[in-house]
């Protein structure tokens, strides 16, 4: 065991490796089927290129939601059923890409005009 490993990824890691999922292990989480990421040491994914995190409770429940497409609404029934806060801490920090800053900052803008957290 090196001084890096991370027994909680490692743990899901074999889930997934088990329910045959395609996943990839990178610095800030683990990206499953190019399209979400999980947390490392805890139980929130996030779609890619997204910024707000959902809690989830069972990564098998997870996987049978991107595998059927519902990922919005068991975010949805996710954040109605928990107690934890789902969205992410701001990070304040300079954009490389600013034209990609001014399109996110207003995405996320317009869902919170539409109600979303």
């Amino acid at each position: 065991m090196g001084k890096n490993f991370n027994p909680y990824a490692y743990e899901k890691t074999l889930t997934l490796t088990g329910l045959g999922v395609p996943y990839r292990v990178v610095t800030q989480g683990i990206i499953i089927c190019e399209t979400i990421m999980i947390a490392k040491n805890h139980s929130k994914w996030k779609f890619l290129g997204e910024l707000d995190w959902y809690p989830y409770y069972g990564l098998k429940n997870l996987v049978k939601a991107l595998y059927t497409d519902t990922l919005i609404e068991y975010a949805m029934d996710q954040q109605l059923r928990t107690h934890r806060k789902y969205n992410s801490v701001p990070i304040n920090h300079e954009w490389k890409d600013k034209e990609k800053e001014k399109e996110k900052r207003a995405y996320y803008r317009q869902r919170k005009q539409l109600g979303f957290p």
